[in-house]
């Protein structure tokens, strides 16, 4: 994340962000805590800047579209059957290659339980 990017006058923002995309939604603050935040009670009015604010929204986007899949994944697999996607996904999902290779890793994520908007969305 862009953290260079953020207004000075934002003090205690970065935690507060850091705590909220947590990729592991299970430790990521209640809407109630992080209403609780001190920044909240700050004065600060500093608008973001595009670039940054578009870092934040993306970043939570990956989060939750890796849940769903982690989710969906465990449901429809067995220990065996996910170790085996998982080799099969890093010969064809490798972060070089991601891009070229979308539609294979989306075709196994799929033939693995699924759902084709929660692979798309993934990949």
């Amino acid at each position: 994340f862009p953290w260079q990017a953020l207004p000075a006058e934002m003090q205690g923002f970065r935690a507060l962000i850091d705590a909220m995309t947590l990729p592991d939604r299970r430790l990521r603050p209640l809407a109630k805590q992080a209403l609780a935040h001190p920044w909240f009670a700050s004065s600060s009015n500093a608008e973001l800047p595009a670039e940054t604010l578009r870092a934040l929204v993306t970043t939570g986007q990956g989060h939750s579209a890796r849940e769903r899949v982690m989710d969906q994944l465990q449901v429809m697999n067995n220990l065996d059957e996910l170790r085996s996607m998982h080799a099969a996904f890093l010969d064809v999902a490798t972060p070089k290659m991601r891009g070229a290779q979308r539609p294979d890793a989306r075709k196994l994520l799929e033939g693995h339980g699924v759902e084709p908007e929660v692979a798309e969305e993934f990949v």
